[in-house]
Parts: C-alpha cells; structure tokens; sequence
C-alpha cells in the first residue's frame, strides 16, 4: 500500500491539472472579445454570433466590391487589394489595443511569415484583378471551390486520404463550376480566360495560405492577432513593391483615389 500512495497521489495530482486545463479552456471560449465587444451567452450562441458575422460582412464586402467595379474603366484591382490588407491591418491592431495587449507586436517573428506573405499578396491581389475580366457570380463559384485545391493538397503534399464521399463532393464540384463557367462564357458579356486563370491561382493560393496559416499558429504560438496583422501588414508591402516595379501598374493605381471621388453615385445596375 505505501508503494501505492504515490501513484495514487500522482494520478490525482494528473486529473487536478486536466481539470484545471479544461477549465482555462472553457474560460478564454467563453470570453470572445471582438474590437471590446465582448459576446454574451452560451458557447452556442457565440459560435452562431462569429458565423453570422463571417457571412454578413462578407455578403456586404462582396456587395461593394462588385459595385466598384461597374464603374466604367476601373482597373485598380491592385489598388484595392492594398487597401483591403491594411483594412485588416487596423483591424488587428485595434484587437490589441483594446484588449492591452500591444507589446505582442515586438514579439512578431517577421521573417518567419515571407512565404505567407507572398502567397497572401497574390492570392488577394489575383482574386480583385479578376474581376476586371469576369463577372463577379463566377469569382464567387472559383472561391466556393477551395475545397478541390485543398484536397489536391492534402493528397500530394501531406499525404492524406479522403473517403469515397469527399472524392464524389469535389467530383460534383467540379462538374458545376464546369458547367456554370460554360454557361456563363456564353451569356455574359464581361468573360475571359485571363480572369479564369487568376481566379484559378487565387484559389490555390487560397488553399496554400489556409495551411501555411495553421503550420505557423503551431511553430511559433503566436496569437491569430499577432499573424493577422504581420501577414497582411506584409504582403500589403508586397504589393505595393509590384505596383512600384510596374511603372504603368502604379500610374494607374494613382489614379484611384481620383476615379472614385468622380464616381459617387454606384452605377446603375
């Protein structure tokens, strides 16, 4: 019995800091604080809140980026990829402001997040220029279809397996942007390769940044805030280095600012 007691006494001491674990856990799920908006109720209602929240802004995002690009010559897809990422930039900043937690921006590993940036800079700058060749429908059908590039993915590069079921869902996937694209090259009378390409190497991209993002939550334990404004901080800088190579790419970007204060009323549809 006396050898015993110290098993007991460990196997005890194990369960107290599980409980304890699980209750820090429970806790920091229970306080979703967003810009000190803290969210109420059950684990439930927030989660339900945060999906909402997801859909609703993206609906408004998606709204007002197809309306900018009715107006007659806009082709500052650059541009407003720019002013997107420092959107997000803000957005991160002001999370660690609110919640004093500031300090954690000197404890970024920049150099650890080039390659996300990258892939970050041309998978938004892809997907806006797009829109100058296609119509907005199709840019929403090629980003509903990430599900096929990250399956790809899994496949080759991390070796993973998927059932007979996941195999028919990107089947059936594919079958439908195959169709609705047709369709819509017959019909629409804004459609080119060229905005499909992009389309195309914005969902990879996509698909690549969405697994680059959790390999890097899991290396360096940095907070989603912390990624959040390196990486679009970044590859914000990316994009503005391409517009300035571009000689021609950067006068029209210039013009940007000029074109929309002429274009305040949103174009008829």
């Amino acid at each position: 019995s006396a050898e015993q007691a110290p098993d007991d006494m460990g196997v005890q001491k194990l369960e107290q800091n599980q409980g304890e674990i699980q209750h820090e856990h429970n806790e920091m799920r229970a306080k979703i604080n967003i810009l000190g908006l803290r969210l109420q109720g059950p684990p439930w209602v927030q989660f339900f809140i945060c999906v909402g929240g997801v859909f609703g802004f993206g609906v408004i995002h998606d709204f007002i980026q197809e309306l900018v690009f009715r107006y007659d010559g806009f082709e500052f897809g650059w541009f407003m990829t720019i002013c997107e990422l420092l959107v997000f930039v803000v957005a991160a900043w002001a999370q660690l402001m609110l919640q004093n937690r500031q300090s954690e921006v000197t404890t970024i590993s920049w150099s650890q997040y080039v390659g996300l940036t990258v892939v970050l800079a041309i998978t938004q700058g892809f997907g806006s220029v797009a829109l100058s060749y296609v119509n907005f429908p199709v840019k929403v059908v090629f980003k509903s279809s990430k599900l096929i590039p990250t399956m790809a993915l899994g496949i080759f590069v991390l070796r993973r397996s998927y059932t007979f079921l996941e195999y028919t869902a990107g089947f059936m996937l594919c079958a439908g942007i195959a169709t609705f694209t047709l369709v819509d090259s017959k019909v629409s009378p804004r459609f080119s390769l060229v905005g499909v390409l992009l389309l195309l190497g914005a969902v990879f991209g996509d698909a690549m940044t969405v697994n680059l993002q959790e390999r890097l939550l899991r290396q360096l334990k940095n907070s989603k805030e912390q990624m959040m404004l390196a990486s679009n901080l970044m590859a914000a800088a990316w994009v503005l280095i391409f517009i300035i190579f571009l000689q021609r790419r950067a006068a029209q970007s210039l013009r940007a600012p000029h074109s929309a204060a002429a274009h305040r009323r949103p174009p008829l549809p």
